[in-house]
């Protein structure tokens, strides 16, 4: 059993903050405080202990409520992980401009895309008129060609990520 000063409690709060995870409490119950028989509402009635503060990613434990667990490991954790993570990748975005110098770096010119965009004029508006250009929604138009280069769903992913750095690094 620990016993947590309000100070100590802030310290690992910020320093799960600052490393973009999060803070647990993990609790067990005193023996005392076991409820006979199936009554689940005196499970989460007092007296219990605080046995740590633990610093892990989102969704790494099963929690009671809000980020209070008794320790147990969430089975589906590296689902949910890849999960968010896709979505997280398929929210990065560049302006339309960057978009087209990204294209650029595959080795497409200005003139074959101009010349692709001349034949895909609502793809051509969404870039002219929309201030962002999302990883999710330019992979759902992929495979796509340009003078011959096919595109793929996974060339623009990467060229996303690399654009906007490391995935630790997006917020």
């Amino acid at each position: 059993m620990k016993s947590y000063t309000n100070g100590e409690y802030e310290r690992k709060a910020m320093e799960a903050n600052n490393s973009g995870q999060m803070l647990y409490i993990i609790r067990k119950f005193s023996e005392e405080s076991m409820p006979e028989g199936d009554n689940i509402d005196e499970l989460y009635s007092e007296p219990f202990y605080i046995d740590s503060l633990d610093i892990a990613p989102l969704g790494y434990y099963v929690c009671s409520e809000g980020n209070i667990t008794d320790g147990t490991l969430n089975p589906n954790y590296e689902q949910e992980a890849q999960q968010r993570e896709q979505e997280r990748i398929n929210n990065l975005h560049v302006t339309p401009l960057d978009f087209l110098k990204m294209l650029m770096a595959l080795g497409v010119t200005d003139e074959q895309i101009d010349v692709f965009l001349d034949s895909h004029i609502a793809i051509k508006h969404q870039l002219t008129f929309c201030n962002h250009v999302y990883c999710g929604v330019a992979k759902a138009l992929a495979p796509f060609e340009i003078a011959g280069k096919t595109i793929t769903a996974q060339q623009i992913e990467q060229l996303f990520i690399q654009a906007l750095g490391t995935i630790e690094n997006i917020q």
